[in-house]
């Protein structure tokens, strides 16, 4: 018991220190931890990544939730990382899991969200306001995703022998070469079913996006609108300055840092956009003097990409080897000059409790 108890205040811990204000309230009557935060037989909580930042996954201290979210998040980072002459590339990676406790039931991928930063313009902060509100507002973007074609990544579970002594190694297969095992039959159906039977697949596609089926493939309809901020200061001070506005706080559902810049992801609502515009003008002044945000955007359909996936427990299917196994394709070309990696994964972790 005390396990889980470590284990959820590490949790606990962990969404506090992304932006999230905990809502445990004190009272005469206690409430069962599990019950506050979950169906009141397991503890149940969402937790999301940096796409740029693997090693906060891998070392979260979340039990069965670091190896197979750090080598998911390490293994996409790589698959665009390689790709600098793009084209089409073949990946492959194997990553050891530790033995996993018995009370984790459940690991689910719930999101899997790309962010694309246009070319910067050097304009003072009341012009990035006004530009940026104009583009949100009239829906004019700059740079797009339309340079990537195809992307797909499988998870499946094998044996290493050693795995102990197993050190996890990137292979990279060219269109020119003997290429891994090929994703390329899952971009002839024209949708991908989501229906798996976890106790008997052996593997499953994580991530699937075409060009020609975007509208299938992608979906940002089930969130609220998503800025983003770059700034030259202390980016944490940023994170904070929004992440505990009493005025945006109703309105918020994360406020998440990535290197220099944060997300800001707003409930689904019209309300919560407006007072977005208005706490941005209003404050204007003093985000420019305390902060010195360089540059801020608002997704739509070209600079984001919220690629669907398959919401369904992981832990099955890993649990069948020792290790996981990521396979992916990716064709891309013209990549924009200002292109980097930017974005989020979440995950969702059930863990048994009687707490």
């Amino acid at each position: 018991m005390s396990k889980q108890i470590v284990f959820l205040l590490a949790l606990l811990l962990l969404s506090v220190a992304c932006g999230k204000k905990s809502t445990i309230k004190t009272s005469v009557e206690a409430e069962k931890l599990s019950c506050a935060y979950g169906d009141c037989k397991h503890i149940i909580r969402n937790v999301a990544f940096p796409l740029d930042n693997s090693m906060l996954a891998f070392n979260n201290p979340l039990p069965g939730l670091g190896p197979i979210a750090g080598g998911i998040i390490k293994f996409v980072g790589d698959i665009f990382a390689k790709n600098t002459d793009m084209g089409r590339m073949e990946m492959q990676y194997v990553q050891p899991l530790p033995e996993i406790p018995s009370v984790v039931k459940s690991v689910r991928l719930k999101r899997f969200f790309f962010y694309m930063k246009p070319m910067n313009k050097k304009l003072s902060f009341r012009r990035k306001v006004t530009d940026w509100l104009s583009r949100y507002l009239l829906g004019k973007g700059h740079t797009t995703f339309k340079f990537l074609d195809k992307l797909a990544v499988r998870l499946s579970a094998v044996d290493v022998v050693d795995e102990k002594n197993y050190v996890p190694t990137l292979m990279t297969k060219l269109d020119n070469e003997e290429a891994v095992e090929s994703l390329d039959s899952i971009f002839k159906k024209a949708k991908q079913s989501r229906v798996v039977d976890t106790e008997i697949a052996k593997e499953i596609i994580l991530l699937k996006y075409y060009k020609k089926t975007k509208s299938l493939d992608t979906s940002s309809k089930n969130y609220g609108q998503i800025h983003y901020l770059e700034t030259t200061q202390d980016p944490i001070a940023l994170r904070d300055y929004f992440a505990n506005s009493r005025e945006l706080a109703p309105f918020l559902t994360r406020v998440m840092l990535l290197d220099k810049s944060i997300l800001v992801e707003l409930k689904r609502d019209p309300i919560s956009n407006v007072t977005f515009q208005n706490f941005m003008e209003k404050y204007a002044d003093e985000i420019e003097s305390r902060f010195d945000v360089n540059y801020i955007d608002t997704c739509d359909e070209n600079s984001c990409l919220e690629i669907n996936v398959p919401d369904i427990n992981l832990l099955p299917i890993a649990l069948k080897g020792n290790s996981l196994k990521l396979e992916s394709v990716l064709e891309a070309d013209n990549v924009p000059e200002s292109f980097k990696l930017k974005g989020f994964v979440e995950f969702e972790l059930k863990i048994e409790s009687d707490v």
